[in-house]
C-alpha cells in the first residue's frame, strides 16, 4: 500500500511540472520580443473604434494633437530695448533726377549732386540684375517686416524721391528693361507742374508694379535743421495745431505742429483715393524730422519713415521705425560704378 501511494505521488509531481513548464512556455513565447506586450495590446473598444464603432471609453485613444508646421516666417519683433537686437539688413538707396546734366548747372552742386545719368543708372540696374540681387517694392518690405514675407535673396530697397519727370522717363524704363522695382516718392500739389510728372504718370508706374510713397504735399520741412558742432540738429515745431498747408512749394521756414500733420495728412489720403491702394510709408522732405514728426507720422497712419542718412535700415523697437535711413545715389554723369556698386 505504501509503495502505491508514492507512486500516485511521483505521478502527480511529474504531472504539475510538465504543467508548469508547458504554461510557462506559451507565457513567455507571446511576450518575448517578436511579439506585441500583451499588456499593451489596444482594447476590443478601441479596435472596433478604428472600424467606425464607438468605444464606451476613450481614455486609451486620447491623444495630443500634433502642432502643424507653418511656412510663414516669425515676425520681427520690436519690443527689445536693445537697439541692435532686431536688424533687417536691406540696403536702401535713394535717387532725384535721373537726367543729364544741363551745361549751365555744371556749377550748381546741389543740382549735381541730386542727378545720376541714364547711363549711370542702367549700369548700376544692370550690376544689381547680373549680381541677383531682388528689388523690393515698398509693400514686400512692408511684409518682411512683419513677418508676411519670408526675406528674399539678395534684397534691397531703391527710393526716388520727390516724382520728377526724369525719373518717369528715364528710371522707369531702365527698370522695366531689367525687371527691377522702383519706389516712387510722391509730392502730390505739385503734380503736372514744373518738371513733375503726372498723376496719369504716377497710376502708371503703380499699375506696372512700382511702389509709391508719399512726400507730403508741398515738401515743406516738417522740422528745420541745424548744424552745430558737426551735428544735425532738428528744431520743435513752431506753436499751433491747426490742420492747414504750409505757405508754399519748399517753405524754408519752420511749421507749426498742425502744418506737419496736414501734410502727412493730406498727400496720404490723396494717393490712397487715386491710386486705390493703402500708402504705409512716407520719405520726409530733406530728411529733417523730429519727435514730433514721428508721433503724426504715426497717427496718421503710416508704418514706416524715412530719412537721408545711413546705408542700411536696420529696423529697431518703436518709434524707431519712424526714422529708417536711406544712403543716398548721386552727383554721377558718366556709367562707371562707383560707392556701394563696387563693393557688390
Amino acid at each position: 500500500m505504501k509503495v502505491k501511494n508514492n507512486l500516485l505521488i511521483y505521478l502527480i509531481s511529474i504531472l504539475i511540472f510538465v504543467t508548469i513548464l508547458t504554461g510557462s512556455y506559451f507565457f513567455f513565447k507571446n511576450i518575448g520580443p517578436n511579439n506585441k506586450d500583451l499588456f499593451n495590446q489596444p482594447s476590443l473598444q478601441a479596435q472596433n473604434s478604428d472600424k467606425g464603432e464607438s468605444p464606451k471609453s476613450t481614455k486609451m485613444l486620447d491623444k495630443k494633437p500634433e502642432k502643424v508646421k507653418s511656412d510663414k516666417p516669425e515676425p520681427i519683433k520690436l519690443v527689445n530695448t536693445d537697439p541692435n537686437k532686431f536688424q533687417l539688413d536691406i540696403p536702401a538707396l535713394t535717387y532725384h533726377h535721373i537726367a543729364t546734366l544741363p551745361d549751365d548747372l555744371k556749377n550748381d552742386s546741389i543740382a549735381t549732386g541730386l542727378r545720376v545719368s541714364p547711363d549711370a543708372f542702367d549700369a548700376q540696374m544692370k550690376k544689381l540684375k547680373d549680381k541677383g540681387y531682388t528689388t523690393l517694392s515698398i509693400e514686400e518690405y512692408e511684409r518682411i517686416t512683419v513677418g508676411d514675407k519670408p526675406m528674399p535673396k539678395n534684397p534691397i530697397l531703391l527710393t526716388i524721391d520727390d516724382g520728377y519727370t526724369d525719373a518717369y522717363e528715364n528710371a522707369f524704363p531702365i527698370l522695366k528693361k531689367y525687371g527691377l522695382i522702383g519706389n516712387f516718392a510722391i509730392i502730390t500739389d505739385v503734380l503736372s507742374t514744373r518738371e513733375y510728372m503726372s498723376l496719369d504718370n504716377v497710376i502708371t508706374m503703380q499699375k506696372a508694379g512700382m511702389g509709391i510713397m508719399s512726400h507730403t504735399t508741398l515738401h515743406c520741412q516738417l522740422a528745420q535743421r541745424e548744424r552745430k558742432n558737426g551735428q544735425n540738429i532738428y528744431l520743435d515745431n513752431l506753436t499751433g495745431n491747426e490742420l492747414k498747408p504750409c505757405p508754399e512749394f519748399t517753405y524754408p521756414g519752420g511749421l507749426t505742429a498742425g502744418q506737419a500733420d496736414y501734410e502727412l495728412k493730406e498727400s496720404k489720403e490723396f494717393l490712397q483715393k487715386k491710386l486705390g491702394i493703402q500708402i504705409d510709408s512716407v520719405v520726409y522732405p530733406y530728411g529733417n524730422y523730429n519727435p514730433k514728426t514721428m508721433e503724426l507720422t504715426k497717427k496718421n497712419g503710416y508704418k514706416f519713415g524715412f530719412t537721408t542718412k545711413g546705408s542700411v535700415t536696420p529696423l529697431k523697437p518703436d518709434t524707431i521705425l519712424f526714422e529708417l535711413p536711406r544712403s543716398t545715389v548721386g552727383g554721377q554723369q558718366t556709367p562707371e560704378l562707383r560707392g556701394f556698386f563696387v563693393g557688390i
